[in-house]
């Protein structure tokens, strides 16, 4: 159990990509200045490319038809990266972070948007997360 006021909360929803899966998006540990969390994927297509993306809010823009980016504003950096696994719903991924000691307090959005020929526009995008730095 993290020993820290910081933590995570889902909201929203994705949108579902090869054999009907939606990617979701998890986190985990003790989101505060100096702090080491992690962020989990699951039920994505195995071997899909996807983009972490923060944001600073809670807007919205649809990017394809029943798939909406709920973090806006984008802030920078965005993060490439693969999911591990094979076929509809077994891509999964876990990464370890952790916040310099300088890190504002605050509320952080995260979401990710996910290549997935079985997806509108061949585009998935897991749930939205916010991460409560304290």
């Amino acid at each position: 159990v993290p020993d820290c006021a910081g933590g995570f909360q889902v909201y929203g929803a994705g949108c579902a990509g090869s054999g009907g899966f939606t990617p979701r998006l998890w986190g985990d540990g003790c989101p505060a200045p100096g702090g080491r969390f992690e962020l989990a994927w699951t039920s994505g297509l195995g071997g899909a490319i996807g983009l972490l993306l923060s944001g600073g809010g809670t807007g919205t823009k649809t990017i394809a038809p029943g798939c909406e980016l709920q973090i806006l504003p984008l802030l920078r950096p965005r993060e490439a990266f693969f999911l591990f696994g094979s076929g509809a719903g077994g891509g999964f991924q876990v990464f370890d972070f952790r916040l310099p000691a300088s890190a504002p307090p605050g509320d952080y959005y995260l979401q990710t948007v996910f290549q997935d020929p079985g997806g509108p526009n061949g585009r998935t995008v897991s749930n939205p997360l916010r991460m409560e730095v304290r």
